[in-house]
This record gives C-alpha cells, sequence and structure tokens, in this order.
C-alpha cells in the first residue's frame, strides 16, 4: 500500500501533496503548466458565516458603489502573501468590526481555477460590531439577522452558503470531544492548483482505492505507488474535467463510469506571491459507479501500465469509514457549466 494511503486509512491523517501532477507528466511548473498569479490569472474569495445563539446571522452593509446599502456576509478578495484564513480574519475585521478565529471551513465554490470562494466558520473573540458612525470605505455597519431573506442583499448566492453554514454548526453542536469535524487549510505553498484524488470503487461489499504507478529512478524496474495527481488548468470549467483528466489516463473505458466528487479532505496554500507561489492543493474524495450496471459487481479495467487498484481489507475498509466519519469533508460547489 502506498505511503499516502496507508497515512490516510491508518493514521487518519491527509499527507501533503509531494508527486505535482505525476499524470501530466511534470513535477514542477514547467512550458505547458499554468502558472497562477494572484490578481491576474487567479481571484481567491474568502466569506465568513457567523449564527448567534438566537440563529441570527452576521451581516455587513456594502459601501461599494456598484451595492451601496445592500446587504452581505463578510467577505473579499484574498490579498498577496496573504494565507486563507488570514485573509478572511481580516474582512471580518474590516467590515464587521470583530475579531474572528476561524475554526473551519463550511464549503468550498470554484467556477473554474480562475475562481474560487472559501467558506469559513467560526467565533467572535473580540472587538465589536460595527455601527453607522463608524462606517468607512470597508462597509457602513453590522447587524444580526433573523429575517435576512427579506433584507435587500447585494446577492443571493450567501444563501446556500448560510444553509450549509447551518449544517456545520449543527454538526460542531452535536459533536463530541473524540471526534474533529473541522478542517482549515495546510499552510504548504504550491506553485499550480493541483488536484490529488482519492477515487474509491467497491467490489464485493469492499472498497478499493486507485493509486498509480511511477518508477523509483529512471533506469530502475521497481516502482512505487502514489495517489493521482493532476492540474487544476485555467481552462478547466469546473474541477471534475481534472479529475476526468485522471480517469482518462487510468481507466480503459472511462465513459463506462460516472465519477461523483462527495468533497475536500484536505486544503494546502501558504500565499507566497513573492516567490510566486500562488497555488492551492486540493485533495479531493471521489466516488466511481458503473452508468448501467449495479454497483460493486465489477472494478473499472485499468491501464495496467500506469494503475492499479488497492484492495481494502474488512479492518482496513472499517478504519477508513470511521476516519471519515470523525473527519470533516469540505462540500465542493462547482458553478461551471459546461
Amino acid at each position: 500500500m502506498c505511503d499516502e494511503l496507508s497515512s490516510i486509512i491508518i493514521n487518519k491523517t491527509i499527507p501533503p501533496i509531494k508527486n505535482t501532477a505525476s499524470l501530466d507528466g511534470h513535477t514542477d511548473v514547467g512550458e505547458n503548466v499554468d502558472v497562477i498569479e494572484l490578481g491576474r490569472t487567479v481571484c481567491y474569495i474568502v466569506a465568513a458565516v457567523l449564527i448567534n445563539d438566537n440563529n441570527e446571522v452576521l451581516l455587513i452593509q456594502e459601501a461599494k458603489v456598484s451595492c451601496y446599502g445592500q446587504w452581505y456576509l463578510p467577505a473579499g478578495r484574498v490579498e498577496p502573501d496573504e494565507t486563507l484564513t488570514d485573509a478572511v480574519k481580516r474582512e471580518v475585521l474590516e467590515e464587521a468590526g470583530c475579531n474572528f478565529e476561524p475554526t473551519g471551513l463550511i464549503c468550498i465554490e470554484e467556477n473554474g481555477a480562475g475562481w474560487i470562494r472559501f467558506t469559513f466558520g467560526g467565533k467572535i473573540t473580540g472587538g465589536s460590531l460595527k455601527t453607522q458612525d463608524k462606517s468607512d470605505k470597508e462597509s457602513l455597519q453590522a447587524k444580526w439577522f433573523a429575517d435576512y431573506e427579506s433584507e435587500k442583499l447585494r446577492a443571493r448566492d450567501i444563501l446556500r452558503l448560510i444553509t450549509q453554514a447551518k449544517t456545520y454548526y449543527r454538526c460542531l453542536k452535536e459533536d463530541n470531544s473524540e471526534r474533529s469535524t473541522t478542517l482549515l487549510p495546510k499552510i504548504i505553498s504550491h506553485k499550480s492548483i493541483v488536484v490529488r484524488s482519492v477515487i474509491l470503487s467497491e467490489l464485493n461489499q469492499l472498497l478499493h482505492i486507485l493509486s498509480i504507478k511511477e518508477s523509483c529512478h529512471e533506469d530502475s524496474d521497481q516502482w512505487k505507488t502514489l495517489l493521482p495527481t493532476t492540474y487544476f488548468s485555467l481552462f478547466d470549467i469546473r474541477i471534475e474535467d481534472s479529475i476526468l483528466r485522471t480517469l482518462g489516463r487510468c481507466l480503459s473505458d472511462v465513459n463506462a463510469w460516472q465519477p461523483t466528487i462527495v468533497g475536500i479532505l484536505d486544503v494546502e496554500h501558504k500565499g507566497n506571491s513573492s516567490e510566486n507561489q500562488d497555488g492551492i492543493g486540493f485533495t479531493v474524495l471521489v466516488v466511481l459507479a458503473d452508468k448501467h450496471i449495479a454497483q460493486g459487481t465489477q472494478l473499472p479495467k485499468l491501464n495496467q501500465d500506469l494503475a492499479k487498484w488497492e484492495e481494502l481489507d474488512r479492518t482496513l475498509q472499517d478504519t477508513f469509514i470511521a476516519g471519515h466519519r470523525e473527519r470533516n469533508i469540505v462540500p465542493l460547489l462547482s458553478l461551471g457549466r459546461r
């Protein structure tokens, strides 16, 4: 079993992405790989959904000319050399007047690699709610709303984020000290946007995980196995496109199988613009199902020179399932249309 897979199943931890885009034939950014530059080729947005004990949602009143007086979540663009968590802390402080401590990602939205929004949950640790007498270019004021849907909203896209947030906070309340239902980005840098896939299929009620073979040395017959990783290209309409490329290289009949993205297991980002490292690493959980026959009766046929299925025995399968019940799998919302 490959080290990455062993760490995920047995240690219940997501190891850093090291085999950058191995299925694309690159080990680093080259002439055929997108160079990510914050503010030019990509835009990362952060938002925060805060819900108090009265089930009220914190909204800020916009000061921008284009949406003056309208209400929205505390949100804004990530700035160069800024981590995602630092960015959302700054936005909540600037727009709502409160010190904010993120506890986890509520959901991630993407409209292709060029626009990705990270919505955080968390708690207020200080500061004071911005009032009209303290209005500035960032916002006019901040208020708690029970009936937020009847307000004049800047955009109604925040309604789905609030719905996701209610699920997130409910799970936190129902949680216990032995479980961890939150995920925060790891501070690890990338030059591009990379997608590592944990791809599952079922045979005879046992899970199998797809791994790829990679030569240890150029002139060696020895192989090591890794979880498949590809780039999320700026030309991709949605993140599923990068996963379909992975499947297209590994499966002998990719059109017979339907991939379903369960969610995001891990996020890596450092925000090191000065060293051209504005990229992000995503670890994505994917389930494969046959389009035509009952699930669990056969595995997808593979390109044997490139990939293989790692079978999980009953003990490993139970460990894997338990690990993911204990870990928050962040919903991924793809906005791009084919």
